[in-house]
């Protein structure tokens, strides 16, 4: 069984992204995304970098995925509409695997990411209209992409991501290591 080289959780075959952080396994193209439409125009999903944390205010955080891909990078905030479409995805997919109880009980504690598998499924238009705190921006505009380390004693370590642009910077931070799917989409620009 092939391992993600991002998180080192175990991938399905036939699988373009780690189930777990969104990683691609393989080299994305047309044919190989789960439904068609998820490319639009010339645009490639490249890559989907989970869980990042954006302050709303001193103690409240809202969750954004980005989804890169070769000319733009869009940021969805995980909402209670996106959560109940995950999870009915999560549920048909399941009931189309069969395998019965058992079966079912270890794929939902192995914990998919039913956020970047339901994002897979959906135009980039879409993904864009799913809240109206979603946004993109384009890549060629982004100047540098910060990426700095935190270790804590006492907390879960953290990475502090941010994207500067001409026009001022949008700030994220995530607890897992976003740094190998950053650079697939912006390359040297990630710094530390």
């Amino acid at each position: 069984m092939p391992y993600c080289s991002q998180c080192g959780k175990p991938v399905k075959e036939n699988a373009s992204f780690c189930s777990e952080c969104g990683n691609p396994t393989r080299s994305v193209t047309d044919a190989q995304l789960p439904v068609p439409h998820s490319v639009v125009g010339s645009e490639t999903l490249l890559v989907i970098v989970p869980d990042l944390l954006k302050s709303r205010s001193l103690v409240l955080k809202d969750t954004f995925y980005m989804i890169g891909t070769q000319s733009r990078s869009i940021f969805v905030k995980v909402t209670q509409s996106l959560a109940q479409k995950s999870i009915q995805l999560n549920k048909e997919r399941l009931a189309q695997k069969g395998g019965g109880f058992w079966g079912k009980w270890k794929d939902q504690v192995m914990g998919p990411n039913i956020y970047a598998q339901y994002l897979q499924t959906i135009s980039l238009q879409q993904a864009l209209g799913e809240s109206a705190d979603n946004f993109a921006l384009d890549n060629a505009q982004i100047i540098r992409v910060k990426c700095s380390y935190y270790f804590r004693d006492e907390d879960p370590s953290e990475w502090h991501v941010e994207f500067q642009t001409a026009s001022g910077s949008h700030k994220f931070i995530t607890t897992s290591d976003p740094e190998k799917l950053l650079k697939a989409v912006f390359g040297s620009r990630v710094t530390k």
